[in-house]
């Protein structure tokens, strides 16, 4: 499947009763219904872009209402994001605890004192624990991703039902997936790390069991590297996890021209069965750089060329975090539109034919492009939530070649046979700079060029869908999809 993401607010200056509906009806003006959307997060929250949720039953206002979440579900197929390891200060359950922190400390997970206990490291930075005063006493509570969110018990009875609560609200809506946001952060076990704590693990089957017996696809947010095996118990409950490293190994390839490297991924995640792949063009946030499966000689070298480029890294407890820019400026947008949907293609159309989903955000997708400094210090997820005047559509909206290639993309992967696992299907060749993708479940082939250079190539006159092809030479950035063998022809309409 292919996937857009989208935040509540992605556009302004429309016309429709709220911002959803708004996103509503612009994913049915322009994206075949084939292609789903990631919804993300639309609780009433205090900060971290929705992520500090206050409540797991209201919608924040101005986003619009369950009707409007559950008219997007009626159509294609939706996703969200289920966010149970930590609440804001305004959620009941932070505030039972600052009521009597003593009676309700089981809600959260706090420690009373006047010195910092012990801890594991915080994935941003710093000790993961906090000191607050509460009721005249001095407290050092848990919280991994910043002073705006609490991390609360999930062991807990009582937090346990309020996360029940959210989850039957969604399934009440039609949502089809949930994406378990910060889950290997669900473990809290004394001074160990929290990353993959094993205590984590119960708290998780608890969670994708009821998200499945709900009708619901659970989404890991775990890596398709060697921490599976911490969760393979999970596995019979039909998993979705994410390759974290695909955008890494993507941009890298096309930096350098080469497509090796990239390769050796695609072929290397076929190993991790038993559970499905999510690739993400990860456009939303900067580029991750800590992953099992990007070797230290790997990252050294990202870094190197990020050095060449004049791109910022950032380092997190003294490790590379991630390289600290949104995808659309890596691949140079905002100077070249046309190869930019290129190569924005060009990861789309191997996604495809790699994974069972292949993400990438709705605002990279219709062109806008944030113009940011190299040396971008912030958030980078704060680029991609600015909202997009609806207005400035008016060009993807028509007839684009673009838009007509994504939404054929979206078709040949919902057409996919269901019964066979498309990652573990396709082999991979590299010839200089082209990278070609032969997936014999879908019967497709795929040829992409990542060189800057034009390179002899002879198509194979069955393609159905093709740039940067002329007389035999596939121009830079040029891709070509073939079929291998008689399929099903496509039948639903793509929109012109």
């Amino acid at each position: 499947m292919l996937m857009v993401g989208a935040y509540p607010r992605m556009f302004v200056n429309h016309s429709a009763k709220s911002h959803i509906a708004a996103l509503d009806e612009v994913l049915e003006d322009t994206l075949d219904r084939s292609v789903g959307v990631h919804l993300l997060p639309f609780w009433r929250s205090d900060g971290d872009g929705g992520f500090a949720v206050n409540s797991w039953t209201d919608i924040e206002t101005e986003f619009g209402t369950q009707e409007d979440i559950a008219s997007i579900a009626s159509k294609r197929t939706l996703q969200v994001d289920g966010i149970y390891n930590h609440v804001s200060w305004r959620h009941p359950i932070a505030k039972k605890f600052l009521s009597d922190p003593v009676a309700n400390s089981h809600l959260v997970h706090a420690v009373p004192g006047s010195e910092l206990p012990r801890g594991p490291l915080a994935p941003r930075g710093g000790s993961v624990y906090r000191k607050r005063e509460i009721g005249g006493g001095t407290w050092y509570i848990w919280q991994t991703f910043g002073a705006d969110a609490v991390d609360v018990n999930l062991h807990d009875a009582e937090v346990r039902q309020g996360i029940m609560q959210n989850l039957e609200l969604l399934a009440n809506m039609g949502v089809d997936a949930v994406r378990l946001d910060a889950l290997p952060y669900y473990g809290k076990r004394g001074t160990v790390s929290p990353l993959h704590n094993p205590d984590g693990l119960e708290a998780a089957e608890f969670l994708v069991k009821k998200v499945r017996e709900l009708g619901m696809q659970p989404v890991l947010q775990i890596d398709c590297d060697a921490t599976l095996e911490i969760y393979s118990s999970l596995n019979p409950y039909n998993l979705e996890v994410i390759d974290f490293s695909y955008d890494t190994y993507l941009w890298f390839a096309l930096v350098t021209g080469d497509p090796t490297e990239l390769a050796i991924h695609l072929e290397k995640t076929q190993r991790y069965g038993g559970v499905g792949i999510q690739r993400p063009l990860r456009t939303h946030d900067g580029i991750l750089l800590r992953s099992g499966n990007q070797p230290a000689n790997f990252v050294s070298r990202v870094i190197d060329e990020c050095s060449k480029e004049g791109l910022y890294v950032r380092i997190t407890n003294d490790i590379p975090y991630e390289l600290n820019n949104s995808l659309p400026f890596l691949l140079e947008g905002h100077f070249d539109k046309e190869l930019y949907f290129r190569k924005l293609l060009m990861g789309i159309i191997a996604g495809v034919l790699t994974s069972e989903t292949t993400y990438i955000y709705l605002g990279a997708l219709v062109g806008d492009v944030p113009e940011i400094m190299a040396n971008f210090g912030d958030d980078p997820r704060d680029l991609q939530r600015r909202p997009i005047d609806v207005n400035g559509l008016r060009m993807w909206r028509e007839a684009s070649q673009v838009r007509n290639h994504i939404n054929l993309l979206g078709i040949i992967s919902a057409d996919a046979p269901a019964d066979t696992a498309t990652r573990k299907s396709y082999t991979t060749t590299v010839r200089g700079g082209l990278l070609t993708i032969e997936n014999s479940a879908m019967g497709l082939r795929a040829t992409l060029n990542f060189s800057s250079l034009p390179h002899p190539y002879v198509p194979s006159g069955q393609g159905i869908l093709s740039a940067g092809l002329e007389a035999g030479i596939m121009w830079r950035y040029g891709y070509e999809v073939s079929r291998t063998r008689k399929n099903r022809d496509v039948v639903r309409h793509v929109s012109t």
